[in-house]
């Protein structure tokens, strides 16, 4: 069996962190959302003595925080 048996494999990693926080006072609302962090696709192709990989990483980071007053 040589290299070139094994054909493409990929690999694909994904991670999701995501954290809420919620504060309620009187009549004030408050919200704090914060999602972090989708990451990681590997994909490795092996040919004929020869191994290519290409990686890739991506972080993305979203915050958002809404202030609403009741009425």
């Amino acid at each position: 069996m040589g290299l070139s048996s094994f054909g493409r494999s990929p690999l694909l990693l994904t991670q999701v962190l995501y954290s809420a926080k919620t504060f309620q006072y009187q009549h004030n609302y408050h919200a704090k959302l914060l999602l972090t962090q989708v990451l990681y696709s590997a994909k490795t192709n092996i040919d004929t003595n020869k191994l290519v990989s290409k990686l890739l990483l991506t972080q993305v980071l979203y915050s958002a925080k809404t202030d609403q007053k009741q009425s």
